[in-house]
């Protein structure tokens, strides 16, 4: 049985990739099922306290994830100012030197500089569902209800009506957490990360002195097929529909 829920946006997603590095890259176009399970994971712990949470982690981490992709998207692509901590090539009285006069015009301990950016605009609501495993014990309506943000810092979302119950999601659906069966060949390559069988919660607590690799055991990549076209881009944005609204 999937439980699915429709959101709207209240503020730009973006989402960088596994892959990416801090000074530049491009957003996903979604969110990856890793994303929405670390934020059905947060909603646990707000509900029922860290014990509580922290003994459900394995059926969120085996959860099925799907969406439905809003109708179309538009990807903004821009320049922010950053702070970047400083750091000097220079070694010995040299490097102390540098430091000095770093701290001295205002570069230390950190130091402005610029990043490429992108934030997307999502045209309709963007659909989440999910599946537990048979063993689970989940309040998978609660949950998704309490969910209002997905991405990075400011990617809000608000819930636009109760979470359903379906016996299997129809072919507009995407699965992210399995091979798909069949797909479009216009559609948009994306590689989203997900929770891979031995990711456990000292992996994903923050305050644990354990990382997360990206291998098949703990943090996967999988090369997911959106339905989504680009229909017209320029060095400002590029704006995407999903494939079935496309109007030739």
């Amino acid at each position: 049985m999937w439980t699915i829920a429709p959101y709207r946006q209240t503020g730009l997603f973006s989402l960088r990739s596994s892959l990416a590095t801090a000074s530049g890259a491009q957003s996903l176009l979604v969110p990856t099922p890793f994303a929405i399970k670390m934020a059905l994971m947060a909603a646990l712990i707000e509900q029922g306290g860290l014990e509580h949470a922290v003994a459900r982690w394995p059926s969120v981490r085996d959860l099925e994830i799907a969406l439905l992709p809003a109708p179309a998207l538009v990807v903004n692509k821009t320049f922010i100012k950053i702070q970047r901590p400083y750091e000097s090539k220079a070694s010995g009285a040299e490097k102390e030197l540098a430091l000095a006069r770093a701290q001295r015009e205002g570069r230390f301990p950190f130091q402005p500089t610029i990043a490429f950016r992108e934030f997307v605009q999502f045209d309709g609501e963007l659909w989440l569902a999910a599946r537990q495993p048979g063993t689970a014990d989940l309040e998978l309506a609660a949950l998704l209800m309490s969910i209002n943000y997905l991405g990075k810092r400011g990617s809000f979302l608000q819930l636009q009506d109760l979470p359903q119950q379906v016996e299997e999601l129809d072919a507009r659906w995407v699965p992210l957490t399995r091979p798909t069966a069949s797909f479009s060949a216009e559609g948009t390559v994306q590689m989203l990360d997900d929770c891979g069988p031995g990711l456990t919660w000292e992996h994903i607590n923050i305050y644990s002195a354990k990382g997360i690799k990206l291998n098949a055991d703990q943090r996967v990549l999988r090369p997911i097929v959106l339905p989504y076209r680009l229909v017209r881009s320029s060095y400002r944005y590029s704006f995407y529909q999903r494939i079935e609204q496309v109007s030739l």
